[in-house]
């Protein structure tokens, strides 16, 4: 729930970073929501004009705040602003060569270039964070150097870690 809030707190700021579990967890939360619009309004009242509002007014709330995450998402995944920028048009692109291959008569292209460009996105939006360094202090770093130099007991450091 802490990390809903954020994403809320967030949702105009394009400059950070967004970690994986914030992003999928955003998503996930955002499409259950909207699985109870259609089942509540629509399964339920049987309401589906009503619903397919509803979701739609939904779909309008959250959009500058999903596209400020999926920005913060790549940046973060360590793509440069100018790659982040392409991949923001890249639907617009991906429109106009979907229309010159109809047009060169190669129809069932279409879809496997509409696979490529979501498995291209899915990839980047699962990478690691590239900016991910944990704050330590003096002597956290001590016994982590310590931990990682002579293998001692690192079960024991992770207990004491935080003390």
């Amino acid at each position: 729930m802490r990390r809903y809030l954020r994403y809320w707190q967030e949702a105009f700021d394009f400059r950070g970073g967004a970690y994986r579990l914030d992003y999928w967890l955003v998503q996930v939360v955002n499409n259950l929501i909207f699985a109870l619009i259609v089942f509540i309004v629509g399964t339920i009242f049987n309401e589906w004009t009503l619903s397919s509002y509803i979701s739609s007014i939904f779909s309008l709330f959250i959009f500058i705040p999903n596209i400020s995450i999926f920005i913060r998402r790549l940046r973060d995944s360590g793509l440069p602003q100018q790659t982040v920028a392409l991949i923001l048009f890249s639907p617009f692109l991906i429109g106009i060569l979907s229309g010159i291959i109809t047009a060169l008569g190669l129809l069932i292209a279409v879809p496997f270039l509409l696979l490529i460009y979501l498995i291209g996105i899915i990839y980047l939006l699962f990478r690691r964070s590239a900016y991910w360094t944990p704050y330590l202090d003096i002597q956290q770093k001590i016994k982590l150097c310590y931990c990682l130099c002579y293998h001692h007991c690192a079960d024991n450091w992770i207990t004491n870690f935080y003390d």
